[in-house]
Order: structure tokens, then C-alpha cells, then sequence
């Protein structure tokens, strides 16, 4: 085994978002080879770096195996820690104080928070299961327990929540996904997952933070003079 550390390291950055300069910290590198194959061998290596990124500084770990048998323009295998992932938190979800709104609201801040790290962890069953909690728990908050799912989101929209011509991709994606994932073993894509995080960050924004922000800048403009 082999210790070192120095220099930069491309790699891909959560905070940032895509492949930043991450200075080398520490790194540990581990070489093995096995002959008992009938006349040829086979080899590998691993390599562990623990990384700081150049811009905003973030930790991470870095793990990349070798192997002899796989394809050689593949590159290694490369595992993150904490994942990396595609999509940032908005902006409005860390600057929502969800902990000093209603007993819903927490619970929705909560549900983010659970949500983000799934989506960091690529667990996908686990990020539409809990949207699907998210979303029920909105309809719940706005226009109370109607008894059934079914009948929950007939009350949301009825009550104007979500625009006419997004009705079907509400129903269908957001409210059908999380049910499949939950009940029918179905896995999203990466792209399936985005789709329902693009409805889902715009469904609690538009409901919960634009309004606020709305009335915020409305306090501040002056009035028209009669």
C-alpha cells in the first residue's frame, strides 16, 4: 500500500454541480494480482483519495477500482461519497425557514430534506415514495382529508392548485409514480426522477415560497400617488 498526497484531481463536485479542480488531500493506492486461472492471470488496483474542492471547499471521497478484465477505454470504476448527483437543492429550499411555519410545513421541509438525500444516494424508490408523501401531505394541508387519495387530489385541483393543462402530468407522474414505486417495485430513471423533481420543486415553490417572496417585494413598492 502507498500513502501520499498532492496536486489536483478532476472530480465531480455536488455543491458546484459537475467535475471541479478538487485538491488531493490524502490518497491511498493498493495493487493485487491472481494467477490460479489456468496459465493467465488477472489484476486490479484501488485507489482512495479524500478530496477538497477548489470552489466551495466541500469534502469528499473518492474510490477508483482497476480491473484487468474490464474494458481499458472505460476508465475505472469511480464511486463518490456522498454520491455525486445531477440535481442542486433550489436555492429556496435552504432559505425557507420550514421549522417556524405550521406543523404541514415542517413536515414538508422534513420531506425535502429526505428527498435530497435519496436523490444524493441514487436510492429512487426511496425519492418517489417520498414525493408521493410530500405531495399527499400538501393536498392534506390545503384542502383537508378528503378520505381517499383519489378524492384528495380531485378536492386539490378543484381548488385551483395546479394549473388545467398540467392536471394530467400531476395525476400521472407525480401521483401515479409514487404509487407504482410503492406498491408495483417500479425503479424511475434518472431522467423519470427528474421529471417528477422538476413538478415537484415547482408545485411547493408556486404554493409555499412564491407568495411569500411575492409579498415581501409587494410591501416594498410605493404606493401610486393619487
Amino acid at each position: 500500500m502507498m500513502s501520499y498526497a498532492s496536486g489536483m484531481k478532476k472530480s465531480h463536485c455536488n455543491t458546484c454541480g459537475g467535475e471541479r479542480n478538487q485538491r488531493i488531500l490524502h490518497r491511498e493506492s493498493t495493487n493485487w494480482r491472481d494467477n490460479a486461472y489456468g496459465g493467465f492471470s488477472v489484476s486490479g488496483s484501488d485507489d482512495y483519495y479524500f478530496l477538497r474542492c477548489a470552489g466551495c471547499e466541500e469534502f469528499q471521497f473518492r474510490h477508483e477500482t482497476f480491473f484487468s478484465e474490464d474494458d481499458p477505454q472505460g476508465g475505472p470504476r469511480v464511486r463518490l461519497y456522498p454520491s455525486a448527483v445531477s440535481r442542486r437543492e433550489p436555492t429556496w429550499s435552504r432559505d425557507a425557514i420550514w421549522p417556524l411555519g405550521s406543523k404541514a410545513e415542517i413536515a414538508i421541509g422534513d420531506l425535502l430534506t429526505e428527498i435530497y438525500a435519496a436523490l444524493q444516494n441514487d436510492s429512487r424508490r426511496s425519492a418517489a415514495m417520498a414525493i408521493r408523501a410530500l405531495i399527499e401531505t400538501i393536498m392534506v394541508d390545503k384542502v383537508g382529508d378528503q378520505g381517499s387519495i383519489g378524492d384528495n387530489v380531485k378536492a386539490f385541483l378543484a381548488a385551483g392548485y395546479v394549473p388545467p393543462r398540467s392536471e394530467k402530468a400531476f395525476r400521472d407522474t407525480l401521483i401515479e409514480g409514487g404509487h407504482a414505486a410503492m406498491h408495483r417495485g417500479w425503479k424511475p430513471t434518472t431522467a423519470e426522477l427528474a421529471t417528477m423533481m422538476d413538478l415537484t420543486e415547482w408545485l411547493v415553490a408556486s404554493i409555499y415560497v412564491h407568495p411569500d417572496q411575492a409579498a415581501a417585494v409587494q410591501a416594498k413598492i410605493p404606493p401610486r400617488k393619487s
